[in-house]
């Protein structure tokens, strides 16, 4: 019986050891990610704080966009499902920031509505 446990021992330590291997592998790969990741997120070109707007500017709803860009409801809803005009699901309806708008409120000066 003695004989057997000290055959399987060394190969049973082996075996722990490539799988210690595989896991410190896996966990430096996961780091070498997380660190990509943060330099995006640190720089100031990232896609995703790009679309968020600034702080101060304000939320409008549905009723200020149609005023604000001199349009009659009807117009606003074709714009919407058109996709002219992209809202901010929110409860309550829909939002928009004015920078949002820019190319439509170009639109609107150009057409004389403002």
């Amino acid at each position: 019986m003695n004989g057997l446990f000290t055959r399987f021992v060394p190969a049973l330590y082996v075996m722990e050891n490539n799988r210690l291997l595989e896991m410190f592998q896996c966990m430096l790969d996961l780091q070498k990610e997380i660190l990509a990741q943060l330099k995006i997120l640190s720089s100031k070109e990232d896609p995703l704080l790009s679309q968020m707007p600034s702080v101060e500017e304000e939320e409008m709803t549905r009723l200020q966009v149609i005023k604000y860009l001199g349009i009659c409801p009807r117009t606003y809803i074709r714009k919407v499902k058109d996709g002219t005009l992209k809202p901010r699901k929110m409860p309550g309806g829909d939002r928009f920031y004015k920078s949002d708008l820019i190319e439509a409120h170009k639109e609107s000066i150009r057409r004389g509505r403002i």
